[in-house]
């Protein structure tokens, strides 16, 4: 839940008001994201000996690039791909040029819309659901290993 915390942050330190619409509406879309992506981990956390699937397949014969692997694959990208992904919510909220357009407009709906998608598909045993008749992942086999494709 942290990218929440930096945007209101430069909302705060830049010299956008309170009452700004577009910081109200970027705030929005990435609130509805972090509560959903915060609680289905909650839901669905099984215990710290839990690991995400992709990861060992990840470091899988990797030998001693694996603390590589790691470190850039598991840890500083995916971070590196969230401040990147932060980088238009900075421009929002502490530029003033224009007033509220059509593509603040575009960009509210292409990020409920995402969400309300994410929602509608979960995994079973996430907050969401599939809709009726949606396909369900069915579990690869690599080296006697079940992993969930991910479809």
């Amino acid at each position: 839940m942290l990218p929440p915390l930096p945007a209101i942050y430069w909302w705060a330190a830049g010299p956008l008001a309170f009452d700004d619409l577009r910081c109200w509406l970027v705030l929005g879309v990435i609130l509805v994201w972090s509560v959903r992506l915060t609680a289905n981990w909650i839901y669905a956390f099984p215990g710290f000996p839990h690991e995400d699937w992709r990861y060992p397949l990840l470091r899988e014969g990797k030998g001693a690039l694996e603390p590589l692997v790691d470190l850039f694959g598991i840890h500083l990208i995916p971070t590196w791909q969230v401040f990147l992904g932060m980088t238009p919510v900075y421009l929002a909220v502490t530029r003033a040029e224009e007033d509220v357009g059509w593509i603040d407009a575009v960009a509210v709906v292409i990020g409920l819309g995402a969400e309300a998608l994410d929602r509608a598909y979960a995994e079973p045993g996430q907050s969401g659901g599939r809709t009726a008749g949606a396909a369900v992942a069915a579990p690869v086999t690599i080296d006697d290993h079940a992993y969930c494709d991910g479809s």
